[in-house]
C-alpha cells in the first residue's frame, strides 16, 4: 500500500488517505518519532472532517505508540496522549458503539490524574459510567474512582472503592493490585505490602498472558516497590542509588510515583543527617 501511494503522491491530498498512510509508516518505522508528531498533528487537524468510524483504530495505534514511548521514560508523551484522548471524547469517537471500551475509559482517567486534571477527570468518570458494558461497569467504575481518590491522597476512601472490584481481565487485575500496593505503602501497612509483593512476583513469573514488554514493566515495578518498602522501614540501600536505578530503567510502570516516593525518602534522610549533626554539635557544646 505504501509503495502504491509513494508512486501516486496526489492521493495524499485526501486527509483520510494521508492519515492511513502515516499510520502505516509509523507501524513500519517505530523509531522515527517525527512520523508520530506528523500523525498527531493530522489527527488533531482533520478529525472533525472525517467520520469517527474511520479513525478509531488509527487513534488507538497512535496512542499505543505514545504509551510505549512514555514507558521508556519520555515524559513529554503523556500530555500528547491526553490531547488525543480528549479529541476522541469531544469528536464522538469513543461513543460510536453502544459501549465505550473499558481500556480507553481507564487510560483516560489514569492519564488525566497523572496530569492533575482532577475536575475534568471526575466529570469524565461520571459522564461515561453508564457507557461501560453492564458486565464490567461497576468494577471499572469503582477502580477508577479508587484511582481518583488515591491520586489526591485520600487513601482510606480509595480503599473503600477497591472493595467493590472483581476482575478477570489481567491488566485490570494487575493495576488493581498495583494500586493496592501503593495504598499499603502510603498507609505504612508494611506486612500487607511485602506479602502482596511476593504474591505479585509469583503471579508475574507464572503468567503467559502478557507481552514481554508489559511483563517486564510490571516486574520492574514490583522489584523497585520492594526496595522502596525496605528503605522506608530501615533498609540499608541508599535512596539516591534507588533513584538512579529508577531513572535509568528501560521499562517501568508508575515511574513518576516511584520517583516521587524515592525523593521523599532522600529528603527525609537528609533531614535526619542534619538532625544528627546538630545533636553532635550540641553534645560537644554541653561537654565544653
Amino acid at each position: 500500500i505504501c509503495e502504491f501511494i509513494d508512486k501516486n503522491k496526489q492521493l495524499l491530498e485526501t486527509p483520510i488517505i494521508e492519515i492511513y498512510y502515516k499510520s502505516l509508516l509509523l507501524i513500519k518505522y517505530p523509531d522515527k518519532e517525527a512520523l508520530f508528531i506528523e500523525m498527531k498533528e493530522l489527527l488533531l487537524k482533520y478529525t472533525g472532517q472525517i467520520h469517527p468510524r474511520y479513525l478509531s483504530q488509527v487513534y488507538t495505534n497512535t496512542i499505543n505508540y505514545a504509551n510505549r514511548q512514555h514507558k521508556l521514560g519520555k515524559k513529554n508523551y503523556m500530555p500528547i496522549m491526553f490531547a488525543l484522548y480528549k479529541n476522541m471524547t469531544d469528536k464522538g469517537i469513543l461513543t460510536m458503539s453502544t459501549y465505550i471500551r473499558h481500556q480507553h475509559y481507564k487510560n483516560i482517567v489514569t492519564i488525566g490524574l497523572k496530569l492533575k486534571e482532577f475536575k475534568w477527570t471526575k466529570q469524565f468518570i461520571d459522564n461515561y459510567r453508564y457507557k461501560l458494558s453492564c458486565k464490567l461497569r461497576e468494577s471499572v467504575y469503582h477502580y477508577n474512582m479508587a484511582n481518583w481518590f488515591f491520586s489526591q491522597g485520600y487513601y482510606a476512601k480509595s480503599n473503600q472503592h477497591l472493595l467493590f472490584i472483581k476482575f478477570s481481565n489481567i491488566f485490570y487485575y494487575l493495576d488493581y493490585k498495583k494500586m493496592l500496593l501503593q495504598t499499603y505503602y502510603e498507609l505504612n501497612e508494611i506486612s500487607a505490602g511485602l506479602s502482596l509483593i511476593e504474591t505479585l512476583r509469583s503471579y508475574l513469573r507464572r503468567t503467559k498472558k502478557l507481552s514481554t514488554e508489559n511483563q517486564r514493566a510490571y516486574q520492574n515495578f514490583v522489584r523497585i516497590a520492594r526496595k522502596l518498602f525496605r528503605i522506608k522501614h530501615g533498609g540499608r540501600k541508599s535512596p539516591e542509588q534507588l533513584k538512579q536505578e529508577i531513572e535509568t530503567m528501560q521499562l517501568l510502570n508508575e515511574r513518576e510515583w516511584l520517583l516521587e516516593k524515592t525523593n521523599e525518602l532522600i529528603t527525609m534522610h537528609l533531614q535526619l543527617q542534619k538532625l544528627k549533626q546538630l545533636q553532635k554539635q550540641q553534645a560537644l557544646k554541653d561537654n565544653n
